[in-house]
């Protein structure tokens, strides 16, 4: 093996010195950093206030607020809010200046009463002697003025009231209106408000979701039990997906929340071409389908597809099962069509996303079928951005009296108690806060999944509180090796009288022992990285390796290494290994997990080199890697390979736009949208979050068996390493991954190299998947196309018809979610131009090493014999689940 070289890129500006210089070996200057004086910046708040008459009566609250000279910004109270919904209410129900006393529904419904319209004083006395009334008065009337004298002066101004007065034996409850039309829309209303709750349990769910959890396009990405946890906070009991990939969670979280017996309906969906289809296992393909191939999808496998409105007038429209109602303004076409219809949250970020309350008859259990047919048959109500609502106006408008009300929904939709967690080591720190003014006394009970324990599963927990109280709890918990490498939901119940409240925290444990599920090597001194997590209490961790032979008993490595790592941490070492040509299986067993990988050791018989080379004259190096059949091109920036090239062919299998800029290069946020270097890189996020970044780089192998180089960046704390080896006597090329801290904003990576074969893309070109038969696709000119491919094997294969050259990709199968099939197209406006995307995406792993590799081999020719040459290198990976994506 020739000497190592190992460099770092100097660069004129100091910020990018700072990102890519060598590591300072000592102090070579007496600088340092101090915190900068009087640099507090402090945010001036100015109140306002308004309660009186503009063109009606109303009251408003705001604030300004005044940051570092100029930065200003206005925002009205919560309170101010609440009261413009009020008052909205009071608009859309055409009863201006409308007062419910808090209470009154709830009261109301749970007695019998004797209504009385308009009465004489004699004849309202002689109906209290019989019982509760409910009473209906205009303000002109003498009992009216004296009733109203029982109320606060603010509201006797009010226009429309519904109150409650009461003696020591008798109940009235008075609607007192202005005029007399007034006073029969309120009565109407009122009696829907108590159909409503006396006939129907309220489940208020949030219906497409995306969550952005199994994918790599900018939004931000939310944990399944993250998001069923903060559902629950806002009075939810089910949600509905339909974001990218979204329809593989529900199956394994409902398993999850089933096996602890935690009540929530989760149901599946996928946007579709023009809508989105609900409550299936499988989905078409996502990036090309057509609306007639979804309802047929649909109707074959039980599932429902909701349609665009623009759609509503096509003959197509007639199998729709209902509506995307988009807003409050799309109301009255979905009424126009008497149709069922349904929102769409889309990404949860800074806005509160819509939601539906569903009307179930009283005592009927939810779960999808009866969610469903609440939806189909027209009993749900949309709810908007601060309380505005759509849906049947009998159910529309009662809702809207009981939003007035407050009291039923609080407890219907509300919660008593509110608890949040938070996990400290191995601890959950559970806080309740009474939200009520009285006092309270629930049990609070913790349910988990096999593998997290706990003396509070065994035996609830007594806890009292007082009025508006908060009180912070101690959970001890204990992981066994079933939680281990695993997203493990807890479930928390504090109940009491009249109470019953749910939350839902999660730990995602790393798996206790992780190395690389392939990887290839030659003869002689191999280093091996493996990472060991420790999620037991003891900080004596032993790591067992046991490497064999594949179809061997035989022993080829055992050792023993004995490890002190810290609760809750990670720690990576090194192994030296010393192997002989042949398939190896890697096991490495710690705190009784065990992990497998495969080492292949390939003996070379010719020479590989690797060299520095500045191609562009940018005064950043590229590496040069070469054997006799294939040059390969290091590029620092993003640390990608930019350049394959056949030699016999001289064709560079990657699309390569560099050192040419791409058309957003220079305008303000083009470095926020993707970026087209060319070649091999990752979407680490989307754009790459290591797209511009000069990497760090040392050639480990000059020449010799292999040229190999490794390039690292540490990116705002996240750390990705990339070894890059290219054999000696083959066209293979190895990409090396190893990731670790990684930002827990981002949950995927997908391996993303550009592809072109031959001179261009096109119709020319065939592209070939092993899926239950094998695929074939044929890049098209008039539009970018993307799919995900379920391969049963670890292998994809491309070929130019016209050039005869042929590459073939692979990679571990099954620590993959999928392969992803992108063919862009000039339309795509960042990167306009034809190319091709051959793409495993994979979880990150979070709290230790998330390794991978890639592998590229391309040759002259037909791509059969490439693939027969990666099975007889043993690089071909079985797939061994069908589930595309678990808790795992």
């Amino acid at each position: 093996m020739a000497k190592r070289i190992a460099s770092s890129v100097f660069l004129f500006s100091l910020c990018m010195c700072l990102g890519t210089g060598a590591a300072r070996s000592g102090d070579d200057h007496d600088l340092s950093w101090e915190e900068p004086a009087d640099t507090l910046f402090t945010t001036e708040r100015i109140p306002f206030e308004f309660d009186g008459y503009t063109h009606h009566w109303h009251r408003e609250q705001w604030d300004w607020f005044q940051e570092r000279g100029l930065f200003t910004l206005a925002q009205p109270t919560v309170q101010s809010e609440v009261w413009a919904m009020e008052e909205e209410i009071g608009n859309q129900l055409m009863l201006e200046e409308l007062w419910v006393q808090p209470g009154f529904i709830k009261e109301l419904a749970a007695t019998e009463v004797k209504e009385l319209d308009s009465p004489t004083s004699e004849d309202f006395k002689a109906a209290r002697d019989e019982g509760d009334l409910l009473l209906s008065v205009t303000d002109q009337e003498p009992l009216a003025q004296d009733l109203l004298e029982e109320l606060p002066e603010e509201f006797q101004f009010r226009r429309n009231r519904a109150f409650l007065l009461h003696s020591e034996t008798r109940r009235v409850f008075v609607l007192a209106c202005h005029s007399k039309r007034e006073l029969d829309r309120l009565k109407q209303h009122i009696h829907e408000a108590v159909e409503i709750v006396k006939n129907y349990d309220l489940h208020r769910g949030i219906p497409g979701i995306q969550t952005n959890f199994l994918h790599i396009t900018p939004g931000k990405r939310h944990n399944p039990f993250e998001l069923i946890d903060t559902a629950l906070g806002i009075g939810c009991d089910w949600l509905m997906v339909r974001g990218f990939n979204d329809w593989m969670i529900p199956g394994p979280v409902n398993e999850a929340l089933g096996e602890m017996k935690f009540p929530f309906t989760f149901v599946s969906g996928q946007y579709v071409t023009g809508g989105v289809l609900y409550g299936m296992e499988q989905y078409p393909d996502i990036q090309d389908n057509k609306v007639e191939e979804c309802l047929d999808w649909a109707e074959a496998n039980g599932g429902y597809y909701f349609g665009s409105l623009s759609s509503s007038g096509e003959e197509v429209a007639k199998r729709f099962d209902g509506y995307i109602l988009g807003g409050p303004s799309d109301w009255d076409r979905v009424a126009e069509l008497d149709a069922p219809f349904i929102t769409q949250a889309g990404d949860i970020d800074s806005s509160v996303p819509p939601t539906m309350v569903a009307f179930l008859e009283k005592g009927e259990p939810l779960d999808q079928d009866s969610l469903m047919e609440a939806i189909l048959s027209k009993r749900a109500v949309a709810v908007f951005d601060k309380g505005t609502l759509a849906g049947p106006p009998n159910l529309r408008d009662g809702l809207r009296i009981l939003l007035l009300d407050g009291v039923c929904l609080e407890e219907a939709l509300g919660n008593t108690v509110s608890i949040a967690s938070e996990l400290n080591g191995s601890s959950l720190e559970v806080t309740l806060r009474n939200r009520t003014g009285r006092d309270v006394e629930g049990a609070l009970r913790i349910e988990a999944g096999p593998g997290v324990e706990s003396d509070s599963i065994k035996a609830p927990l007594n806890v009292p509180l007082m009025a508006y109280e908060s009180r912070t709890l101690q959970v001890p918990l204990r992981f066994t090796p079933e939680a281990s490498g695993k997203d493990n939901p807890i479930g928390m119940l504090f109940s009491g009288y009249g109470f019953e409240e749910r939350s839902l925290a999660h730990v995602d444990l790393p798996r206790a022992v992780e190395l690389h599920p392939m990887v290839v090597d030659t003869p002689g001194e191999i280093d091996y990285p493996v990472t060991v997590y420790n999620y037991t209490n003891e900080e004596n961790v032993t790591l067992n390796i046991l490497i064999k032979k594949e179809d061997s008993e035989t022993t080829a490595v055992a050792t023993k290494k004995e490890l002190v790592i810290p609760n809750g941490e990670n720690k990576k070492l090194h192994l030296s290994l010393s192997l002989g040509a042949g398939s190896y299986v890697v096991e490495g067993n710690a705190l009784w997990v065990v992990t497998q990988g495969k080492l292949i050791v390939q003996p070379q018989e010719k020479t590989a080199n690797a060299r520095e080379e500045d191609l562009d004259g940018d005064g950043v190096p590229e590496i040069v890697m070469e054997n006799a059949q294939i040059r390969a091109t290091v590029l620092l920036f993003g640390g990608r390979v930019i350049e394959y090239i056949v030699k016999s062919q001289d064709e560079n299998l990657l699309f390569k736009l560099w050192p040419d800029k791409p058309p957003l290069d220079g305008e303000i946020g083009g470095t926020r949208s993707f970026y087209p270097y060319g070649g091999l890189e990752e979407f680490t996020g989307y754009p790459y979050i290591g797209g511009h970044i000069v990497f760090k780089y040392e050639i480990l192998e000059s020449s010799g068996s292999a040229a190999r180089v490794r390039v690292w960046a540490n990116i705002h704390g996240s750390r990705i390493s990339k070894i890059y080896t290219l054999f000696a006597d083959s066209p293979l090329l190895e990409a090396r991954y190893e990731m670790d801290d990684m930002t827990p904003t981002l949950n995927v990576i997908g391996i993303n190299p550009l592809f072109q074969i031959g001179p261009s893309t096109g119709p020319e070109d065939r592209y070939y998947f092993p899926e239950e038969e094998l695929v074939e696709t044929i890049p098209e000119l008039e539009r970018y196309y993307g799919r995900g491919v379920f391969g049963k094997e670890g292998w994809a294969a491309g070929y130019d018809t016209e050039m005869d050259i042929s590459l073939l990709i692979g990679y571990p199968v099954n620590d993959a979610i999928y392969l992803h099939l992108w063919n862009n197209h000039p339309d795509n406006t960042p990167t306009p131009y034809y190319y091709t995307e051959l793409q495993p995406w994979l979880e990150l792993k979070h709290g230790t090493t998330t390794y991978f590799s890639y592998y590229i081999y391309g040759k002259e020719g037909g791509w059969k014999p490439l693939l027969e040459d990666l099975r007889e290198m043993d690089l071909i990976t079985q797939k061994e689940s069908s589930i595309p994506w678990d808790l795992d």
